[in-house]
């Protein structure tokens, strides 16, 4: 026997699939009033990156980011071989909110030069700065992400002038699961003002 008594506790509690099943699907409404939001703001900015879906958006859910199952909208999007621009609003269980702003090759040039301008408003805003070398990682650890404050300004001008992509994120706890819809909104507003 490999399965400790916690093990077996939780192999036998009959509550907690249920519960779970409950949340999945109260965390997929709320993305997808989200999407919703996301999509009355687009209303009023012409993205000046073309092919970027700014219709369906795409809510999925996962089982294994770095062992916790995960929920996500990316909304607007454009993923392909020539570039990335990418809202990524994702739900770690156990872990944290997260709302990334991911721009790379064609979804990145048209906004260099805005990104080094928008550096103070993003201090402002407590934003997070991606430091991996790939940008498919989202936790929160130092080798991934680091709070912008702790960027050297000529760190983050090359980077935004020289990178392969850029990610700003912003993070909310768990606990404030309440405040997603509004917070997801007021952070897109703040990635469109820092991009237009």
């Amino acid at each position: 026997m490999t399965l400790s008594q916690d093990d077996l506790h939780v192999l036998c509690d009959t509550r907690f699939f249920p519960a779970r099943f409950r949340i999945a699907q109260e965390l997929d409404q709320l993305l997808s009033r989200l999407k919703d939001a996301l999509s009355d703001e687009l209303k009023s900015w012409p993205l000046p990156v073309e092919g970027v879906d700014t219709s369906r958006g795409k809510i999925f859910r996962g089982e294994n980011y770095r062992q916790f199952p995960y929920h996500l909208l990316d909304y607007p999007r454009r993923f392909d071989a020539k570039g990335v621009f990418a809202m990524r609003s994702l739900c770690r269980w156990g872990n944290e909110w997260s709302f990334t702003l991911h721009l790379q090759g064609e979804g990145l040039q048209p906004f260099r030069e805005k990104l080094i301008t928008a550096r103070d408003r993003l201090l402002k805003a407590e934003v997070w700065w991606c430091t991996n070398d790939t940008p498919w990682e989202y936790h929160f650890e130092k080798d991934n992400y680091r709070k912008l404050v702790e960027i050297r300004p000529d760190e983050f001008e090359h980077r935004c002038r020289e990178g392969s992509f850029v990610k700003l994120s912003r993070q909310l706890p768990l606990a404030r699961t309440g405040e997603v819809v509004e917070f997801g909104q007021d952070t897109f507003r703040l990635f469109r003002q820092c991009l237009s």
